[in-house]
């Protein structure tokens, strides 16, 4: 083996096993090294597929080489000029462009960090790429990789469409390639790629169930990756996105299964354990040793990784020791704010636990602000989401209504998913009840899941309203999803579902409608609201705050007990005049007609 030979051989050995600056060193000392015909020696044996290199010119072997050694080492610039004069090939034009590119984004991260706006830092190589990309090569068949890098550098000029299109090519001509799928989902048209791609392949499905997963469609999303994990066995991104899937639909038990058997396949992977620590924090009551392990596993593999950190902070969050997760959170925003993009917002959390709202503050806007996320991607789009809502939060405690609102709304204004958005539209309603707004308070308030809370919400408000007729039929429909259990909140419901009936019956006799079925069947059931109040008598919270309020509801107890009675007794004499059972034929009908004077006893409550 003559010297040349000798030196590409370890320099290839060296590359493969990671040596990267000792490959890049033999491949330097190559250069310039010809055999009697001004070929660069034993770049044929790398040639016509039997190498890495194949399809790659003999002519440039060594400068692939020395090229492709200065990437791995982070020398772009290098690299590019290594490929510069070279013959233009289809992984020659890539590789030389694509150095370049990355050589751009690395003097865009200088002059960000140097403290320059990041609005107005642009990578100063795109349009020189681009256009060597476009000019390059006209009579060869389209390259996927070539049109991923296209894609790439259309949309750093912020030319969406011609970005989304190069995007699409690339899927079409080659399936597997990830890079091009990923680009798709940041820029939100990965159904587009879908459409083209080969329909039955296992590619597509992943692709459509990430797309699920972005717009929070989780169920479809599982639905999509449990048949997926099966034809794959055990591939650790699918059984990390069928976690991450479950952990979203709250099913914390199972999501808590495929984490640990994702571990215990993968010790020593890193990917998706925050995730995992989000869960077992989720359920620290009775997961918190747990959560200790964990941290404890991932201190002693990696100690300086952004997820270790992460890791960290959330069990000390767990263990209520504030001052030591808002170091760790802030040490994890500095190792890589990609990765940990949330930190921002959860050492705000910690800030406010600490009562250090100036702190929480600054965090917040700092993940409102969201610089060193990718543009345009639904995930920073939610992250500035939640740094509007934790400044909403952060004012609210301040007790300033008016900052408290703008900035909820501006958390709204972010485009993400209804279900999302259920804490922004439950901040917002409150600050429109407190400032006087109830039809606003009314209308954010339909917009959360329907739940009983909410139900409830929306009862007291249609009762602050004066809308009894609404407020009955809201209270109503609060005692079917809450149950019949006896307790301060619903004796408040049943008295104005009882109150709302009573009138109904009082004001058709005043103004001499007929006694019919409806108005019978509205006084009996008007009665048994009353009896099932006065049944139970006043609840241990009435005997202990006797006329007070009660916190759980927004009457005073011992005013319920006593009006539920002059209100039955009221009704009694209604039925006995008008010689009606007081056996129940059934519910309230949900038409009604509301007016009349007010029940001895009530004047206070309305």
């Amino acid at each position: 083996m003559d010297l040349k030979q000798e030196i590409r051989t370890v320099a290839e050995q060296c590359r493969w096993r990671g040596l990267v600056k000792s490959s890049l060193w033999l491949v330097g000392q190559m250069r310039g090294m010809t055999d009697e015909g001004g070929r660069e020696q034993g770049a044929v044996i790398w040639m016509e597929g039997k190498g890495p290199l194949g399809g790659v010119e003999p002519k440039v072997g060594a400068k692939y080489l020395l090229a492709k050694a200065a990437l791995d080492g982070g020398e772009y610039l290098r690299a590019w000029h290594a490929l510069e004069d070279c013959v233009t090939t289809s992984k020659v034009l890539f590789l030389r462009c694509y150095c370049r590119y990355l050589a751009g984004e690395e003097k865009k991260k200088m002059h960000i960090a140097s403290g320059e706006d990041q609005d107005n830092v642009i990578n100063p190589y795109c349009e020189e790429v681009l256009c060597e990309l476009t000019s390059a090569l006209p009579d060869a068949p389209p390259d996927p990789y070539i049109l991923w890098l296209k894609g790439v550098v259309s949309r750093c000029l912020n030319r969406r469409e011609p970005a989304v299109n190069f995007f699409i090519a690339s899927v079409k001509l080659q399936p597997l390639l990830w890079a091009s799928w990923q680009e798709l989902l940041a820029l939100g048209e990965t159904l587009k790629g879908v459409e083209v791609a080969p329909k039955k392949h296992w590619i597509t499905t992943l692709a459509t169930a990430k797309h699920h997963a972005q717009m929070h469609q989780w169920d479809k999303a599982v639905e999509l990756l449990v048949p997926l994990g099966l034809q794959l066995g055990k591939a650790p991104q699918v059984l990390q996105d069928i976690a991450t899937a479950r952990r979203h639909l709250r099913q914390w038990k199972k999501s808590k299964e495929v984490f640990e058997y994702l571990l215990d396949l993968h010790p020593y992977r890193f990917e998706g354990i925050v995730e995992y620590s989000n869960v077992l924090f989720i359920t620290r009551k009775t997961h918190l040793a747990e959560l200790c392990q964990l941290a404890r596993r991932a201190f002693a593999v990696a100690r300086y990784r952004p997820e270790t950190c992460m890791v960290l902070a959330d069990y000390h969050s767990a263990c209520e020791r504030h001052d030591k997760a808002y170091t760790y959170y802030q040490r994890a925003i500095k190792l890589d704010p990609i990765v940990c993009k949330d930190s921002h917002v959860l050492m705000g959390h910690e800030a406010i636990e600490l009562k250090q709202t100036g702190v929480a503050i600054v965090a917040y806007q700092k993940a409102a602000e969201a610089k060193y996320l990718p543009e345009n991607s639904e995930a920073t789009k939610k992250h500035i989401g939640s740094g509007w809502y934790g400044l909403g939060m952060a004012y609210e405690l301040l007790r300033l209504p008016c900052l408290t609102l703008h900035h909820y709304l501006r958390a709204v204004q972010q485009p993400s998913v209804a279900a999302d958005q259920q804490p922004f539209w439950g901040g917002i309603a409150a600050m429109c009840e407190e400032m006087g707004m109830l039809d606003e308070a009314v209308r954010c308030t339909n917009r959360r899941v329907s739940t009983a809370d909410t139900i409830l919400h929306l009862a007291r408000l249609a009762r602050k309203q004066g809308n009894m007729p609404a407020a009955a039929d809201w209270y109503q429909m609060y005692l079917k999803a809450a149950g019949d259990k006896p307790n301060d909140t619903n004796q408040e419901a049943l008295l104005v579902v009882a109150l709302n009936g009573y009138h109904q019956v009082k004001d058709a006799i005043a103004n001499g409608l007929p006694f019919d079925e409806y108005l019978k069947e509205t006084c009996r059931s008007a009665k048994e609201a009353c009896d099932a109040i006065t049944m139970y008598g006043p609840s241990v919270e009435t005997l202990q705050h006797n006329t007070k309020q009660s916190p759980h509801t927004s009457f005073a107890p011992q005013q319920i007990y006593d009006t539920a009675e002059e209100t039955g007794a009221a009704l009694t004499k209604i039925m006995l005049q008008h010689n009606i059972s007081d056996v129940a034929m059934g519910a309230v009908a949900s038409e009604a007609v509301v007016g009349g004077k007010d029940t001895p006893g009530t004047r206070k409550l309305f």
